[in-house]
């Protein structure tokens, strides 16, 4: 496994906690379920820093392991995963950015419509990193 690979799935893994995390937070804060939300989302943001955390020292570990060849200069098969996994999530952006903007004519919360905004944009991070796994796991052949 590559070190861009792992750097792949650690992304996936942290992005998709904080997206579960502003989920919960979310559902605590909808208006038909009144409940002690501040504290709710004290506890979703300390577990959200500490995932995050938890990733960037994974990222450290495994860098520190790897071979100097493996952080260099990415390589033509790399480039390309790149591109593909980039590609995709913006398309998945855009899509959540004009539902928001749809959402924002119709009259929705704006607050809500920033939150989900950011949920989008953690989504589309989701789907970066999971479609580079995906090319990293299809075998596609190396470039000599």
């Amino acid at each position: 496994m590559s070190f861009r690979e792992k750097a792949a799935w650690v992304s996936m893994v942290a992005h998709a906690a904080i997206l579960v995390c502003l989920g919960l937070v979310l559902a605590a804060d909808w208006p038909d379920r009144a409940s002690d939300s501040a504290a709710s989302a004290a506890h979703m943001l300390a577990i959200v820093v500490i995932l995050v955390l938890f990733a960037g020292a994974m990222i450290l570990a495994i860098s520190r392991h790897t071979p100097r060849d493996e952080q260099g200069a990415a390589d033509e098969r790399e480039r390309i995963i790149a591109l593909k996994a980039g590609q995709t999530a913006g398309t998945v952006l855009t899509v959540g950015l004009v539902n928001a903007i749809g959402g924002l004519l119709l009259g929705v919360n704006g607050v809500l419509i920033a939150n989900l905004l950011l949920g989008v944009l953690i989504l589309s991070e989701v789907v970066r990193a999971g479609v580079a796994v995906a090319s990293f796991r299809a075998g596609a052949p190396r470039a000599n």
